[in-house]
């Protein structure tokens, strides 16, 4: 089944030249995690006008979960081979955004606020910040 040709744009975009995704060097991986997100239904995506400003996935999981993705121990999680552990639990973690080079200043805040409302009974809110200059921080908050 051929996935929807946003996903191929989406991905495009995440890994454009330039980007920290793009010199990892792990399209393919990249792509592949890119459609598991969109055949999850956890995203939000703004285009008003038709025009695609971003777009922004998480995941849903446990503490335990949780622990490993804020670790990078991605190989541990997929060795679980357990699709729940990315769509069920008390916190999110955001897994892909993307920004479109034109789109408005506040995109990304506005698809984060749109990630909240999407899931109002979450407790915490997660997610690794990769700044355009190589800059990455962490970003915890507590929703409950």
């Amino acid at each position: 089944m051929r996935p929807h040709p946003l996903v191929d744009a989406i991905a495009d975009l995440f890994l454009r030249p330039g980007h920290a995704p793009a010199r990892e060097e792990m399209d393919s991986a990249h792509r592949a995690r890119i459609r598991f997100e969109w055949v999850s239904g956890q995203w939000v995506l703004l285009a008003p006008d038709n025009k695609f400003h971003g777009w922004m996935s998480w995941y849903r999981c446990t503490d335990a979960i949780l622990v490993l993705l804020r670790a990078g121990r991605i190989a541990a999680l997929v060795a679980r081979a357990n699709p729940d552990d990315l769509t069920r639990g008390p916190h999110l973690y955001i897994a892909t955004a993307v920004v479109a080079p034109r789109a408005p200043p506040g995109t990304y805040r506005a698809l984060f606020r749109l990630v909240c409302n999407a899931n109002p009974d979450a407790r915490v809110i997660v997610a690794q910040l990769h700044k355009r200059d190589g800059r990455q921080r962490a970003l915890v908050r507590r929703l409950h």
